[in-house]
């Protein structure tokens, strides 16, 4: 079915407020470094910097990583915090499409746009204007609603298998935690 469009800068605010970087802590920070590759969330930060301006988010925020946009390194943000200036900060204008939008943005269709329209080769980063340009499906608001709900209960269940991966990492088939080699 074809949906009506919105360009994504009407959907979204484009974060851009900052901090000095001594707020951060490795357990707030989000970069380029600690985000995981193919929508894989994120890791605690080894590090943080030690000098300038972090940009800040907030819980429910989509954080994408500007650079290398094939990595497809995306979230949705779990809780207050800081990022590098290599990580896009968007606000959905509307709290009720946020899961909407995570989802349509999570997609391999615009992590392909992104990568097409990005600039540069050794590190190509996403086209902010391209970005913001992009054009979203905007189907009716019980429609989104209902998406968002699908994208956000798969969401979860992605997260509690991780959470299951690795506490069976950690034991063995006996119940005994394995000994660090």
């Amino acid at each position: 079915m074809e949906y009506p469009v919105r360009k994504l800068n009407e959907l979204v605010t484009f974060r851009r407020e900052v901090a000095n970087c001594h707020k951060a802590t490795i357990y707030d920070y989000i970069s380029t470094e600690n985000m995981l590759s193919d929508r894989g969330g994120v890791v605690e930060a080894t590090n943080v910097p030690a000098k300038g301006k972090v940009k800040i988010f907030n819980k429910g925020d989509i954080l994408i990583s500007n650079i290398r946009p094939y990595f497809k390194k995306i979230l949705k943000a779990k809780f207050d915090g800081y990022c590098s200036s290599d990580v896009l900060v968007l606000t959905p204008v509307s709290l009720s499409d946020e899961d909407y939008l995570y989802g349509v943005l999570s997609a391999d269709t615009f992590f392909d746009y992104v990568t097409k329209t990005s600039k540069g080769t050794k590190m190509p980063r996403g086209d902010i204007d391209a970005i913001r340009n992009y054009s979203v499906p905007w189907p009716d608001h019980e429609m989104r609603t209902f998406i968002g709900e699908v994208y956000s209960t798969i969401d979860k269940k992605l997260d509690a298998n991780k959470l299951i991966n690795k506490n069976l990492a950690e034991f063995n088939f006996t119940g005994e935690k394995l000994r660090e080699q």
